[in-house]
């Protein structure tokens, strides 16, 4: 609501020139020059500060023009001495003597020029902070002496410089006590102290205080806004019930707010309640037809989101983020997401054995890559030439030292180069680099970022390995660095899916990685293993954890005594228990305790044998084990032994 005014007209150097007279006038205007002073100066230095503005003007008429300019700029300055409005001038008769000097009268001289349109005083307050010091601007907002829309204006400017500690100290006199001087005009404001804060300090105490503070005010806009604000700390926290209660609220505060119905699909969406968010979203755009020419993006949301609310959300927000290359690659990978899917042909690696028996089978020896057509090879060659970042450390998801690659914005030949060629989009090593240039875009700290739209080349990706054919026997190792884009490309596509609890289908893309990759680099063995206790398949658990007879995983060890236990073959349950036990004790610890703290977890992942992998391998299957009558008592038994 508090944005600059719109600019003017004109071309760049122009209002550059505009704005150094009006910065100019109003600093001699606030240091107390009377209006004869203030027009001689008008008069002699417009000309010269603004010759652009002036040139279409005749050498006779440019003093004139700039004496009307230096009335026009008088009668638009917020002044002191009224209150800081604006206090215009009379326009003169006709029939009296020209303002000007030029001893005609008014109709004979300058009547017949342009008449200038007042200018806004909002227009001031943008350019007050280049002439007034901060100290002053506080001060005169503590004295209450500036209407709330130029505090307003002059805290959107320190905003945007990044300056909280300036914004905090002049909106928090306005939200003081009751904050008596705000009403609905003034909506936007709490959302920018809210902002500051997080951004000034580190606890949430006084943004806590506000809000509770602002959800009383006697202004139903205001509440609203809080509560509104609330509903979004709450989603943030994960706190769904307590989200949507605040934003219950902020609907009874202000039950037609068109921003309402985002934050409500947000939340219903968030909380994966899908197909309620499809009903909301078909009750809002009823609810808010009126406001189709007012705001058609926001009916267009609502309308997308009665089939797919949570595309129509990532479409919206991934708009918001305001990053054209983004922007372009997004639209190029839905340009493309119908072009004919190109083979793969199964190529066969000659691979000696290796000197001494493994426990377990030996992927390397029936290792295969998967080769595209040759003019899929040469797009390749000319793409590692042009592509803006690496491949991925081992088995991270991002490469090393790439965090600037999206503030590079002067490099674009890349962007080029796909839309130059959509054939690339059959080519899994430069979707590989697609899905992870999107991947580690800033804005995926958002759960609409633009990696919700990724989904076209995971999907195809998916289907390139299906065409393939590759036989039951084979599989793709990955440490063969040819096969990793494939590999990441799926383990994307697993994690999206789970992230979206799409069970089902994440358990067929698990199936599917195992039987590429059966020794697992990514540790997906644990999700599908308690998949199949779970689900009460407890000889396919058993036959399952064979396959990582050494497995340092707590999954496939406990897993398959669980299993074993659950199908009454306690003999085998206590021969695997000891080595059980011997590699990883906490997790039997863990198990067996009625409550357990959480211990400290790192973010560089779990430490085998460690407290927070017991403490997660609690997390997930103490239930299941529960479920398995006298099994804990068992475990206990046997721990103590």
């Amino acid at each position: 609501m508090y944005d600059d005014p719109p600019e003017l007209d004109f071309d760049p150097e122009s209002i550059d020139q505009m704005h150094m007279v009006m910065s100019v006038a109003l600093r001699l205007i606030l240091e107390g020059k009377s209006l004869d002073e203030f027009l001689d100066w008008a008069r002699s230095s417009i000309p010269m500060l603004a010759p652009l503005m002036l040139e279409d003007f005749t050498d006779e008429e440019r003093p004139k023009m700039a004496y009307w300019m230096g009335v026009n700029l008088w009668g638009s300055v917020p002044r002191l001495d009224n209150h800081y409005k604006p206090e215009p001038l009379a326009k003169p008769s006709r029939n009296t003597p020209c303002p000007c000097g030029s001893g005609k009268k008014y109709k004979h001289c300058c009547a017949h020029l342009p008449e200038l349109q007042q200018l806004a005083a909002e227009t001031f307050w943008v350019i007050m902070p280049e002439v007034v010091s901060k100290t002053q601007i506080n001060r005169l907002i503590k004295d209450r002496q500036l209407p709330v829309n130029a505090v307003a204006i002059m805290a959107s400017q320190f905003s945007n410089e990044m300056d909280d500690a300036q914004v905090i100290k002049m909106l928090e006199p306005l939200f003081a006590g009751n904050a008596s001087r705000l009403n609905h005009r003034h909506s936007g404001l709490l959302d920018m102290l809210c902002d500051n804060y997080n951004a000034h300090y580190k606890t949430e105490k006084k943004k806590k205080d506000l809000l509770q503070r602002m959800c009383q005010h006697k202004d139903r806009a205001i509440r609203a806004e809080a509560w509104q604000r609330i509903a979004s700390w709450q989603l943030d926290l994960g706190d769904f019930p307590a989200a949507m209660d605040a934003l219950s609220k902020a609907m009874q505060a202000e039950p037609d707010n068109p921003s309402h119905s985002l934050l409500e699909l947000t939340l219903l969406v968030s909380s994966k309640q899908i197909e309620q968010a499809k009903q909301r979203a078909a009750f809002w755009r009823r609810k808010l037809k009126r406001y189709e020419s007012e705001l058609p993006e926001l009916i267009d949301t609502l309308r997308h989101a009665e089939t797919d609310p949570a595309g129509a959300l990532q479409l919206t927000m991934s708009q918001a983020d305001n990053d054209p290359r983004l922007l372009q690659l997004l639209e190029w990978i839905e340009e493309n997401a119908d072009f004919p899917i190109a083979g793969y042909i199964v190529e066969k690696l000659e691979i000696d054995a290796p000197e001494e028996t493994l426990p377990y089978p030996d992927p390397m020896q029936n290792a295969v890559t998967l080769q595209p057509a040759e003019d899929i090879i040469k797009l390749e060659q000319q793409w590692i030439e042009l592509k803006p970042l690496g491949k991925p450390f081992s088995s991270q998801l991002e490469p090393m030292d790439e965090s600037d690659i999206w503030e590079n914005v002067s490099d674009t030949q890349w962007l080029s180069f796909l839309q130059q060629h959509p054939q690339a989009i059959n080519s899994l090593d430069i979707l590989d680099d697609l899905v992870t240039l999107i991947y580690i875009h800033p804005n995926n700290d958002s759960i609409w970022g633009p990696l919700g739209r990724i989904q076209p080349l995971l999907h195809r990706c998916e289907e390139i390995i299906k065409l393939a054919n590759i036989p039951d026997s084979c599989n793709l190792p990955w440490v063969i660095e040819e096969n990793r884009p494939a590999l990441r490309l799926l383990i994307h596509n697993i994690n999206i899916a789970i992230n979206q609890d799409n069970h089902k289908h994440s358990i067929a893309l698990i199936k599917l990685y195992l039987q590429l990759n059966p020794h697992d680099n990514h540790g997906y063995r644990s999700l599908l293993i308690n998949h199949y206790l779970q689900n009460n398949q407890d000889q396919k658990a058993i036959e399952f954890a064979a396959n990582y007879p050494e497995d340092m995983l707590a999954e496939t060890r406990y897993g398959q005594v669980l299993a074993h236990y659950r199908l009454g073959d306690l003999q085998a349950a206590e021969q695997a228990l000891p080595d059980v036990l011997n590699a990883l004790p906490l997790v039997a610890e863990y198990l067996i305790k009625t409550r357990v703290a959480q211990p400290e977890l790192s973010e560089y992942g779990i430490s085998y044998g460690g407290k927070d992998q017991a403490w997660f391998y609690r997390e997930e299957m103490r239930e299941t084990w529960k479920q398995a009558k006298g099994s804990l008592a068992w475990l206990k038994k046997k721990l103590n032994s």
